[in-house]
């Protein structure tokens, strides 16, 4: 049996509970366990590599959770089952893309600053123009300059082709 603290779930079970339930004094009989993971376990391994693979639980969730909340892939208004496979499709590409703008932020220790979404937003804002019969990269704004030279993306190059 392994006992963990995590002050971030601590912070917002003590949140939770006042607020549905207003009772600081029945709060105070509590405080002790809030906060708290206990895990149950038969292997024989240390604390901390239970712990390593609890926290690891969060790579399995979060795609699900960036598939509901990011990409909302949670509603889908389809009428048969063609409509339904390529909308799964479409969301399962996206999901892929996410991911990899994920890793390439982790490569280089930019998730503190950036998130996925981020990135697509600053990207969004660098469009291909047709100008005569050749094609140019539009002014790029500073911020997703930046990123884009943080994250070592070479598209920052005009291309004729």
């Amino acid at each position: 049996m392994y006992t963990f603290r995590n002050d971030f779930l601590k912070a917002e079970e003590e949140k939770d509970f006042l607020a549905r339930s207003g009772s600081p004094a029945r709060f105070t009989a509590l405080r002790e366990s809030v906060g708290t993971i206990l895990v149950i376990t038969n292997l024989k391994v240390s604390g901390e590599i239970v712990y390593v693979m609890l926290k690891s639980r969060s790579e399995i969730e979060q795609p699900y959770d960036t598939f509901k909340n990011t990409i909302h892939a949670d509603r889908a208004y389809l009428r048969d089952d063609h409509q339904l496979q390529g909308w799964m499709f479409a969301n399962f590409i996206a999901l892929m893309i996410h991911y990899r703008i994920y890793g390439l932020l982790r490569s280089k220790d930019l998730l503190g600053k950036y998130s996925p979404q981020d990135v697509l937003d600053h990207l969004g804002r660098v469009f291909m123009l047709k100008i005569g019969e050749e094609w140019k990269i539009s002014e790029i704004p500073k911020k997703s300059r930046v990123l884009i030279e943080g994250l070592q993306m070479h598209i920052m190059q005009n291309s004729g082709s």
